[in-house]
């Protein structure tokens, strides 16, 4: 009886540490909003830009053009992560849960690719780090962008360090960690520690939350697209498209077609 209760306070704690944790991302999340002015919209992307001014301008782009002219989120060394897991399984109560104790999935910039550990396919060979298009933005997908604070050398060595990775497994059991084993959010926060012990993106040093890594404070937001959750028929003047995607400025006079 009394490692029963014990556990079910544990569980009671640590859901409590992860609720304060995900309403501080929420917060900064908003914080971020609410310094932004309505830039541009584009049919293109059916999306609604606005751009956040500031006199501290990052050394990387917010966006990345590839070949094809597309937009892609972020430069070499960002970290692009959403915050839930909507529809990741299709069954609502398990998605909520994976939102509440995982946050949701994470990616790490090498301008118009990604590199980024994926679980949940039906193949085991499937459940690999990879190395794919950049297609965050395109996808429309709700994300948070983040630039770690540091040089542009170690963001692109920890870029290289994490495609050193691609092909190997992908690590199912977050509260360990295997040489050889990554989840999402691990091999980005790997990436960097691998190359700079001193920058850490995870706190509390147990399983690695998207909330932790937006929380750290070796990172700063630069970018977030969310739902327009205001209904179509409501929708006035130029910001009619179905999602809304705030940049932080970087002195490019960007023109979203």
């Amino acid at each position: 009886m009394i490692i029963l209760l014990s556990l079910l306070a544990s569980f009671v704690i640590y859901s409590s540490y992860v609720g304060i944790k995900d309403k501080k991302a929420l917060n900064a999340v908003e914080e971020f909003k609410a310094k932004a002015e309505f830039y541009q919209y584009s049919w293109q992307y059916d999306t609604n830009f606005y751009i956040v001014r500031t006199d501290e301008m990052d050394i990387t782009k917010s966006f990345t053009i590839n070949h094809s002219g597309d937009f892609c989120a972020g430069s070499a060394g960002d970290i692009i992560l959403s915050l839930n897991y909507d529809d990741f399984t299709g069954l609502p109560p398990i998605d909520f849960l994976l939102t509440f104790y995982a946050g949701g999935h994470a990616s790490l910039s090498a301008g118009n690719m990604i590199i980024e550990a994926m679980g949940g396919n039906p193949k085991p060979e499937d459940n690999v780090v990879t190395l794919s298009l950049n297609t965050w933005l395109k996808d429309r997908e709700n994300f948070v962008g983040l630039k770690v604070k540091t040089s542009l050398e170690i963001r692109e060595a920890a870029v290289e360090k994490a495609k050193e990775k691609v092909g190997l497994k992908y690590n199912g059991f977050f509260l360990i960690h295997p040489s050889d084993e990554f989840y999402c959010t691990d091999i980005v926060t790997r990436a960097y520690q691998e190359v700079d012990s001193s920058i850490i993106l995870d706190n509390d040093k147990v399983a690695v939350h998207s909330q932790d890594i937006v929380l750290s404070d070796f990172v700063y937001i630069f970018m977030y697209m969310e739902d327009n959750t205001i209904p179509e028929d409501e929708r006035e003047g130029q910001a009619i498209g179905s999602h809304n995607l705030y940049f932080l400025e970087d002195g490019t006079d960007y023109i979203f077609e």
